[in-house]
């Protein structure tokens, strides 16, 4: 047995039953073994390891930001060559590998199993996904986030979605969404196996450029409305609740305003 660091990346078809009753067993096979082959054309380009198959698969990575690339290319390439979508959870953590004997292996046992915490913690975000999309856990965040290499999408981002009680897991843990487009990041349904227990925290909120663009709209608008920007602002954010009582309209962000101004100084100074 070998204890080591593994990216775990979980994939598992959404509604593959459903697929199998509407098509029947042999055409939806057809398609399943098509579906498997492209997987594992990725998992051999982005240097995996297959350790499962059921209706999807567990894969091992020896770097996340590979598993990453990994999820970004089956969403991008293989739902529109089969029909089928898959969630994808990615965990780093400490796994035990055990490398089975050849004469077992040769009647069907695996060639590896892993075993370890990360293994159901892996499972429970993959779980919380919605189809097509990828969530993974904070330590994998961390692991893969500034690691990007030449298969990386240059739009590639992250975005923390709070924080989630998984079953089993006796601390709730930081869930993050990656992704390209404004899908990929959606707060996932909640099931009885996870629930959202807090949202993020200002310090956890992930803001890009785009939300300072919309936050500067806000500001133009209000100045618009006649008040001197200063005055303004020196008045929401002391009372913001008082603000939106007399306009009308919610001004109640206003607490994130020092926050974001901050954050705007810090892009600005970079170009």
């Amino acid at each position: 047995m070998q204890k080591t660091l593994k990216a775990l990346v979980l994939l598992d078809i959404v509604e593959s039953t459903k697929f199998i009753e509407r098509y029947g067993s042999v055409r939806a096979s057809k398609v399943f073994f098509s579906h498997d082959k492209l997987v594992r054309t990725l998992i051999y380009k982005y240097e995996g390891t297959e350790i499962d198959k059921t209706d999807g698969f567990l894969i091992i990575f020896d770097r996340c930001i590979d598993g990453v690339n990994f999820a970004m290319a089956y969403h991008s390439t293989i739902p529109k060559r089969t029909g089928l979508k898959a969630r994808i959870g990615i965990h780093w953590g400490e796994v035990v590998m055990k490398y089975n004997d050849l004469k077992y292996v040769e009647k069907g046992a695996k060639r590896i199993e892993v075993e370890g915490m990360a293994k159901p913690v892996a499972a429970r975000i993959m779980s919380l996904a919605r189809g097509g999309q990828t969530l993974l856990s904070h330590k994998a965040r961390r692991a893969s986030e500034l690691r990007k290499n030449f298969f990386t999408p240059k739009d590639l981002r992250y975005k923390c979605l709070g924080k989630y009680s998984l079953k089993g897991v006796t601390k709730p843990m930081t869930v993050h969404a990656v992704g390209i487009y404004d899908p990929d990041f959606d707060l996932p349904i909640e099931n009885d196996k996870v629930k959202r227990v807090s949202r993020p925290s200002l310090k956890q909120k992930d803001y890009t450029l785009k939300d300072i663009a919309k936050f500067l709209l806000k500001m133009s608008c209000i100045c618009v409305i006649g008040f001197g920007l200063k005055n303004f602002l020196h008045v929401a954010l002391l009372d913001p609740d008082l603000v939106s009582e007399v306009t009308g309209v919610d001004f109640t962000w206003f607490s994130e305003v020092k926050e974001l101004y901050e954050i705007l100084l810090k892009k600005v100074k970079k170009f």
